[in-house]
């Protein structure tokens, strides 16, 4: 018996799919919402929206990650509510391929102690207070910048398709494992210079941005768009993490492809 574990978002669309779908296996199933521990497959129906928190909520299970698009743009997701062939499909284990992708970490030092966070797409770190950020970028062990702005993204290859791609971030091929970092409305004067484009880093890299010694700063650290609870952040060091999840994708998936059709 195969064990499918079901995230499902709130919204009617996705509820009534769900149900709809998951009612055309049949036999031979056992599906669960409470425990993904010995899943075969996690099936994800909504957006990009359920697919990344739910998958965070989760702590991002190991086993191959089915997303059916009800939300808008469904970058995540494969297969739409009427692939109900291609669903019984996967959902048996054939006739598909696993798109690979490596987390973002962030190890946050704070007044209250270490922590260490994971993300799919993207970590942002700005000011709770949208106080202008006035922050030091620290590449390995070398002072890259003092930078003046609202913040930074940084992205996986996964995540160049979303937030940082809306600030001028490039489009990073998911087969090249890379750190991007793109920062959010630089201050670029006579008095004040900071990078205004988007920087490269290979998967060995690590990222330190801490607040200068001068700042007054309420740094908010975001995963994926949520919240990292944390006291006051001192320093985070952005690297990509070992963990990994396997995106289901059709054999003759295209990510060029998908780009296009997605963006333009």
């Amino acid at each position: 018996m195969r064990k499918l574990f079901t995230i499902i978002n709130d919204s009617v669309l996705a509820r009534s799919t769900a149900d709809s779908m998951l009612e055309l296996l049949g036999d031979g199933y056992e599906i669960s919402a409470d425990d993904p521990a010995g899943a075969d497959m996690v099936l994800v129906f909504g957006g990009d929206g359920a697919f990344l928190h739910g998958l965070w909520s989760w702590g991002f299970p190991e086993a191959p990650i089915l997303g059916i698009n009800t939300g808008h743009l469904g970058f995540f997701q494969e297969l739409l509510p009427e692939d109900t062939d291609l669903f019984k499909q996967y959902c048996s284990g054939e006739g598909f391929t696993l798109q690979t992708y490596r987390l973002l970490k962030a190890h946050v030092i704070s007044d209250t102690g270490e922590l260490t966070e994971l993300a799919i797409n993207d970590f942002t770190i700005r000011d709770r207070g949208a106080k202008v950020a006035r922050l030091s970028v620290t590449i390995e062990d070398k002072l890259v910048e003092r930078f003046f702005g609202d913040g930074f993204i940084v992205a996986s290859c996964a995540g160049s398709t979303a937030y940082s791609y809306s600030l001028g971030g490039c489009i990073v091929d998911p087969r090249v494992e890379s750190i991007q970092l793109t920062p959010m409305a630089p201050i670029n004067s006579k008095a004040l210079r900071s990078f205004t484009s988007s920087m490269m880093f290979p998967p060995t890299s690590s990222i330190t941005i801490e607040p200068m010694e001068d700042s007054s700063l309420d740094l908010g650290l975001y995963a994926d768009g949520l919240e990292v609870k944390a006291g006051e952040i001192k320093s985070v060091k952005f690297s990509l993490s070992e963990k990994r999840i396997h995106v289901v994708r059709n054999k003759d998936y295209d990510f060029w492809g998908k780009v296009e059709s997605k963006f333009l």
